[in-house]
C-alpha cells in the first residue's frame, strides 16, 4: 500500500473528535491513549509500506507530533516489529523533520489555540493534567506529574504561552521541546 498524495494527519486517523468534550480553554483534539497511539503506528507503518523514515514527509506537522507520542509511548511501540526495527533511524529523522517544520502547519501564532491544543494532546499522553486553582486566571495553568523526572507536583502547562515547565528537573519549552525530550529519552532507551 502506498501513502496517499494528501498529507496524513491525526485527525484523519482519529475522526471521531467530539466537540462537546471540550473542557479546557484550548482547541480539543482526540486523546492520545495507548490504544490510539498503537492504532496510529500500525496505520502509519502500513501506509508507509515499512519505510517509515522516508514517509515522514507524508505527515502533516500535527501528525508528526502524534507519531512522536506514539514512538515515545512504550505500550504503543512494543506491538509492531516494523517500528522497533527502524526506531534508531526514524527517531532522529522525525526530530529533524519536526525542527524543520516547527509551526508551519499550525499557523504562525506560536501561542495560538491550535498549538495549545496540540501541546495538551501531547502532554496528556504521558501525564494527567488538572487546573492548579479554581480562580479563572489560574485555570490557565494545569499541573501534573512530570513525564521526565516523575515528580508528582512540579510540572505545569501554561496555556496562554503554550509552554510547559518542571520546577524539579528544570526542563521547559513548547511543543517542539516536549516532543524532542520524549524522542531523546526513547532513543536512549532503545
Amino acid at each position: 500500500m502506498t501513502i496517499p498524495s494528501s498529507p496524513i494527519d491525526s485527525v484523519m486517523l482519529f475522526p471521531e473528535t467530539d466537540p462537546a468534550s471540550i473542557q479546557l480553554p484550548a482547541t480539543a483534539f482526540p486523546a492520545l491513549t495507548a490504544q490510539r497511539l498503537r492504532e496510529f503506528l500500525e496505520r502509519f507503518a502500513t501506509l508507509a509500506g515499512g519505510d517509515l523514515t522516508n514517509r515522514l514527509s507524508g505527515l502533516t506537522e500535527p501528525g508528526l507530533y502524534v507519531l512522536a507520542a506514539a514512538l515515545a509511548h512504550a505500550e504503543a511501540r512494543e506491538l509492531d516489529p516494523r517500528i522497533a526495527s527502524q526506531s534508531s533511524t526514524v527517531i532522529p529523522a522525525l526530530l529533524a523533520e519536526l525542527r524543520r517544520r516547527d509551526g508551519r502547519g499550525m499557523g504562525t501564532d506560536p501561542t495560538g489555540p491550535v498549538r495549545r491544543g496540540r501541546l495538551l494532546q501531547l502532554i496528556g499522553a504521558f501525564t494527567a493534567l488538572s487546573p492548579v486553582s479554581t480562580s479563572a486566571r489560574e485555570q490557565a495553568k494545569l499541573g501534573g506529574a512530570c513525564p521526565f523526572c516523575d515528580d508528582e507536583s512540579a510540572f505545569l502547562a501554561l496555556l496562554p504561552q503554550a509552554t510547559w515547565q518542571c520546577s524539579c528537573c528544570s526542563r521547559s519549552g513548547g511543543l517542539l521541546e516536549f516532543a524532542g525530550l520524549l524522542l531523546q529519552r526513547t532513543a536512549a532507551a532503545s
